[in-house]
């Protein structure tokens, strides 16, 4: 136990145990929020184990690593939004069921800058973060071989959506496709860590990606651009930092661009080319009125309702409590008026996307405190990203990779409704933002500053 505490927190770390505590506590949030349909627990309690290690550590440790410009705009930013939400509902008040639930859902955010100061403090090496990938990978394996046992080759077969047994097959692939879309940049990591570490990077790589499609969700694939340039084009630049001849560059490039050609091949394969070209129809039937009621279809009616919704309250919303049925009479009235479909209207909880609905139930402030909050994420990795070296620049790549992805999650979905959506993306941004800022001041270690490829 001791030599795998080592191993994960590294060498330089003034506060092992403590690290590996957070790191234990932090598998726990993860697995809570992937396992809560199947094994339910309240993972939200954690917090409070933070909360007292953060507390612990504000005696021991100077506070200068808090005082840094970029917590201070990321702790101001997050606030701001949280702040506001609450004032916004009280303004609708009373609070019934819904916003009560939204604003519950919302607190998280102040529980992971809680994480974060507390990350900064115990200074962790950057092995943490990438053993924390592998490990929530296996965690990852618990529902996957639970819906393999359910669906069985139906889910090869593209008659089942792996996720849809236990709990939501769009959820189920955003949670996979996260590890997976990370987990592309920590091939030379894996490498220094030694044979055993980096044939299971590989095999949980594959294994995450193989989730993902068999997931069918068309809302977790479109994560894998961006993150096929941001890791090719890191891996190039060490490629061409590297010591070797250019015969051995081109072999390497060649291997590269093969790699990414199988993933593309892979990518239009019967199951994905099957949604794909579905999503395609909706719109097309959607832009001829053939038929609103698809998929697709129905987001894009949402959107128009959404739209009307925020004109007739700009500046303060609606309300969360009056979202369901603002929309459903408003969709009924679009559809009989301007598609000519008789209809009771849409009963969703959700406009499926994320900047509408925040703008539809709280107005203006908030949604522009969640654009402001993307514009600073995309501007810290890619500042981090310029000033930063060699390998180093791996967990400032991530950050851009998952932000990107985040951001195009947040445009077909809604996930600020939802406490695992919002333990998700609050985690898996507060760990990336943590180690960025540890990458900065030097305080991390990869065991070595020399080249792999060298």
């Amino acid at each position: 136990m001791l030599k795998m505490m080592k191993i994960i927190i590294g060498d330089i770390c003034p506060h092992p145990k403590l690290a590996w505590w957070l790191f234990l506590a932090m598998i726990l949030l993860f697995s809570g929020y992937v396992l809560r349909g199947t094994v339910p627990y309240n993972f939200e309690l954690l917090f409070g184990f933070f909360l007292v290690v953060l507390v612990y550590l504000l005696k021991a440790e100077s506070w200068d690593d808090l005082t840094q410009k970029s917590v201070l705009v990321w702790g101001g930013l997050i606030l701001s939004y949280v702040i506001s939400v609450f004032a916004i509902s009280l303004f609708h008040a009373p609070l019934l069921e819904e916003s009560r639930s939204v604003l519950r859902i919302t607190a998280l955010f102040i529980g992971f800058l809680v994480v974060l100061a507390a990350i900064l403090l115990t200074k962790p090496a950057e092995d943490f973060f990438w053993y924390f990938l592998l490990v929530s990978s296996f965690v990852l394996l618990v529902p996957i071989t639970m819906e393999l046992t359910h669906y069985g080759w139906k889910v090869f077969e593209g008659e089942a959506r792996l996720g849809r047994a236990y709990s939501n097959p769009i959820k189920f692939g955003v949670y996979a496709n996260a590890l997976f879309i990370l987990m592309l940049g920590g091939f030379v990591w894996a490498y220094r860590q030694g044979k055993k570490v980096l044939v299971l990077w590989c095999v949980m790589t594959l294994i995450n990606f193989l989730a993902v499609v068999l997931s069918q969700s068309r809302t977790a694939w479109i994560g894998w651009p961006e993150a096929i340039i941001g890791w090719g084009g890191f891996y190039l630049y060490l490629i061409s930092k590297a010591k070797f001849s250019f015969e051995k560059k081109l072999f390497l490039v060649g291997g590269i661009v093969s790699i990414l050609a199988l993933i593309g091949v892979t990518f239009v394969g019967e199951v994905m080319q099957k949604r794909v070209v579905q999503a395609w129809s909706d719109v097309e039937q959607y832009l001829t009125e053939e038929n609103v009621e698809t998929s697709v279809g129905r987001r894009l009616v949402m959107y128009e309702v959404g739209i009307d919704l925020i004109k007739e309250q700009p500046f303060l919303g609606h309300g969360a409590d009056d979202f369901e049925s603002n929309l459903t009479s408003k969709t009924a009235q679009l559809l009989t008026e301007k598609y000519n479909v008789s209809s009771n209207g849409f009963h969703f909880s959700q406009i499926h996307n994320q900047f509408l609905m925040t703008w539809i139930n709280f107005g203006l402030i908030p949604f522009i405190l969640i654009v402001l909050i993307f514009i600073f994420l995309l501007g810290f990795f890619l500042r981090g990203l310029k000033k930063s070296r060699g390998e180093s620049k791996a967990i400032w790549v991530a950050g851009l990779v998952f932000t990107s992805a985040t951001i195009l999650l947040f445009m077909p979905e809604s996930p600020l409704q939802y406490s695992t959506y919002s333990a998700h993306v609050g985690l898996f941004l507060t760990l990336l933002v943590a180690f960025s800022l540890l990458n900065q001041k030097s305080f991390t270690s990869l065991r070595t500053d020399k080249s792999v490829l060298e």
